[in-house]
């Protein structure tokens, strides 16, 4: 599936993390009240471990839909959260398919979906 996944590293920029685990598709999930502190505002979950990265890379890969199903399921004791994150992860999928695979995108989150800034320049990589 073409959608997004998180990246290995993050670069430099200031306030770029990336919590996922490196190549996992992510999802989306609505912001909380404290966005603007704990930065849910500007990232998106990983599918599989539910923690946040700021940057995500367009790109073709498997995604393992009843993994993710599995694991929200569990986090948020709800079959429901479950399957809205699979079905985030479609709606991701549609929203990135207008960009080149290899696309680094940066994102802001609004409890009514997503906005993409293309990261034109060649990001930095830690090592």
């Amino acid at each position: 599936m073409k959608t997004l996944f998180a990246p290995s590293t993050v670069g430099r920029a200031k306030g770029e993390f990336a919590w996922t685990d490196p190549g996992e598709p992510l999802t989306f999930f609505p912001p909380c009240d404290r966005a603007e502190s704990c930065g849910c505002n500007r990232s998106l979950p990983g599918a599989y471990s539910t923690k946040g990265t700021t940057v995500g890379i367009v790109k073709e890969a498997p995604v393992d839909e009843h993994h993710t199903r599995m694991t929200w399921a569990e986090a948020w004791n709800s079959e429901e959260t479950g399957r809205r994150a699979v079905a985030d992860i479609h709606k991701l999928a549609r929203a990135v398919d207008a960009f080149p695979m290899g696309t680094v995108l940066k994102f802001t989150v609004t409890a009514g979906g997503v906005k993409f800034r293309r990261i034109v320049r060649e990001p930095r990589f830690r090592k």
